[in-house]
């Protein structure tokens, strides 16, 4: 598994990926590493964000999706419905109660302490 940050390089994404969907909305590659290099530490949906193109691009390399699939399902509903602008603050209860056990679980598995194997 790699992690967000790993992905922010354009060479590390899996051959043949030139977009990926979070939420209902498709990214192009370039938006999404975009996206997972801006530092929006209050910005909630920007945390999802690089949590869920992870996991996705994880699983499309051929990690262990076994224990994930259905967090990045729930993610992927979660982003949908909080983030169409994103624009979502750590205060907000949306966040606190549902988003941010989702992100943990997400983060635990992009860094390989899930049933995916770390990068080496």
């Amino acid at each position: 598994a790699g992690t967000p940050g790993y992905y922010k390089k354009a060479s590390h994404w899996p051959e043949g990926v030139e977009e990926i969907m979070v939420g209902v909305e498709t990214f192009s590659k370039d938006e999404a590493i975009d996206i997972l290099k801006m530092n929006k530490k209050d910005g909630k949906c920007y945390t999802m964000f690089n949590a869920l193109v992870a996991a996705k691009l994880n699983v499309i390399a051929g990690a262990d999706s076994s224990c994930v699939a259905d967090t990045i399902g729930a993610a992927d509903a979660w982003f949908e419905t909080w983030c169409e602008d994103f624009d979502l603050h750590a205060s907000n209860p949306a966040w606190g109660m549902d988003g941010e056990p989702m992100y943990w679980f997400l983060d635990s598995y992009n860094n390989g302490r899930e049933c995916a194997c770390p990068r080496d």
